[in-house]
């Protein structure tokens, strides 16, 4: 890990310290030998200090993706909107949509590539489209989902290079463009004059139109009657459930 890394390091500097300033102690003498040990040790010391550098600046590093505003465009979140963790954010907006508050919905979204004047109206058609298809396509993992602002896993395998670290991005899943593959993800963001929060990215967000108009409901479902296109089980909608046994019979 990280931590045992540095440690291993700050090691390596102390003796090569003590080795140096025990030389620099002895009688000063010019044999090749010496000098090459001397050299050798501080050659040492400057590849460790070097390894260590990334190590240093990525611990230091805030993580949330800093961001002048969030969702300007939209009038201020209520009260009972939680965004501070990724499971958090996930309920809520599941919540809201079941509820057909998709205004509410909206501030689940990290609307930028959207005008300011157009988030309140085009953000809650955004936050629908984007239910639609996850309700449809993917799978959401509650239990994996992590329940802590940093988004920190502590129960993973040592071995896992992201245990203990605090993350900025969760990735949901992946669904399929006509060219391309596109990640649904959550990413938590600080606006300069808030708190991070966990929302749907911009880049998710950008790609709602082209995964809705290839994963949505199509124009016979439209035009079912509401209860038709409702769930039944096995995460198949009534009318499939009818169509599946009519065909099975």
């Amino acid at each position: 890990c990280r931590t045992g890394t540095i440690r291993r390091g700050c090691h390596c500097i102390v003796m090569a310290i003590q080795f140096l300033g025990g030389r620099s102690r002895r009688a000063p003498h010019r044999s090749a030998a010496a000098y090459l040990s001397r050299r050798c040790a501080a050659l040492a010391l400057a590849a460790v200090l070097t390894a260590l550098a990334p190590v240093t600046s990525l611990a230091q590093a805030p993580p949330y993706f800093e961001v002048e505003s969030l969702n300007a465009g939209l009038p201020a979140p209520p009260d009972r909107l939680d965004r501070t963790t990724p499971r958090a954010t996930i309920e809520t907006f599941i919540a809201a949509a079941r509820s057909g508050r998709w205004d509410d919905a909206a501030h689940l979204l990290d609307l930028a590539s959207l005008e300011a004047d157009v988030q309140q109206r085009d953000g809650a058609t955004r936050a629908e489209e984007l239910f639609r298809v996850l309700d449809r396509k993917v799978i959401l993992r509650f239990s994996q989902l992590p329940d802590r602002p940093d988004a920190m896993d502590t129960v993973g395998s040592s071995r896992d290079p992201m245990v203990g670290v605090a993350r900025k991005s969760i990735r949901l899943g992946q669904l399929d463009l006509a060219d391309y593959p596109v990640s649904l993800r959550l990413n938590r963001v600080k606006p300069a004059d808030g708190d991070p929060v966990w929302v749907f990215s911009r880049q998710s967000v950008e790609h709602i139109p082209a995964l809705f108009a290839r994963y949505g409901p199509t124009a016979l479902e439209k035009a079912l009657p509401a209860p038709l296109r409702e769930k039944a089980i096995l995460g198949l909608m009534w009318w499939e459930l009818i169509s599946v046994t009519i065909i099975a019979l």
